[in-house]
């Protein structure tokens, strides 16, 4: 007997996750869309849903997104990549419960997607055009703020913290007036130097890896 659920969007598309672990209970992906007609927009999201022996579908998550969502494929068994009708690609972990950051392709509607076995993602637009880009780079563009912020972080501390000191200590050595006082007071400065940028930084590079750990 066919199992249901009621969802609060349109579906669109709908595809089995591929997880070998769940076969006795699959779970699927759905993806929908709402129309909003006094703005021309689209609402969205991504359904997970769970085939539970006996029992109609149960859903485990819902992830809105910033616009409906017509075609996706899998990455592997936990991560998605969308095409969103505002013309934008997301690469989603699907347990998480809050959408990730978007990457634009189109400035019109995307309604197609494929990825190819070299990560490959081919989409097309309700204005026949195709687009062809690497899942990295998908991943890579909405966290570009991150690399920035990472790079300033270095600047900054190198010419404000690092620099100095070391500047201090081979001027005093050019002169022969280098003391130990003069040695444990640069060495202290280039430490907090150091901290002060590694605590900086240190939630950019989380970030940064966590996009790339996938």
């Amino acid at each position: 007997m066919p199992k249901t659920v009621k969802l609060s969007s349109r579906p669109a598309f709908g595809r089995r996750i591929p997880d070998a672990t769940s076969s006795d209970t699959p779970r699927v992906c759905v993806s929908t869309y709402l129309l909003d007609p006094s703005s021309d927009t689209r609402s969205g999201s991504l359904c997970i849903l769970k085939a539970e022996k006996n029992q109609d579908l149960v859903l485990e998550n819902e992830i809105s997104t910033s616009a409906g969502v017509f075609r996706f494929d899998f990455r592997n068994p936990s991560t998605v990549v969308a095409a969103l009708t505002n013309g934008s690609l997301v690469v989603q972990k699907i347990e998480e419960p809050t959408s990730s950051e978007t990457t634009p392709v189109s400035s019109d509607m995307l309604l197609d997607l494929g990825l190819s076995d070299s990560s490959l993602t081919i989409t097309t637009d309700n204005k026949d055009t195709t687009s062809i880009l690497t899942v990295a780079i998908a991943e890579l563009i909405p966290h570009l703020a991150l690399f920035i912020s990472l790079i300033g972080a270095f600047s900054g501390a190198s010419m404000a913290l690092l620099f100095p000191p070391i500047i201090e200590l081979l001027t005093s050595y050019a002169k022969n007036e280098l003391t130990s006082g003069l040695w444990a007071k640069n060495i202290l400065l280039l430490g907090f130097a150091i901290v002060g940028f590694t605590t900086g930084t240190y939630s950019a590079l989380v970030e940064i890896a966590k996009t790339f750990s996938g």
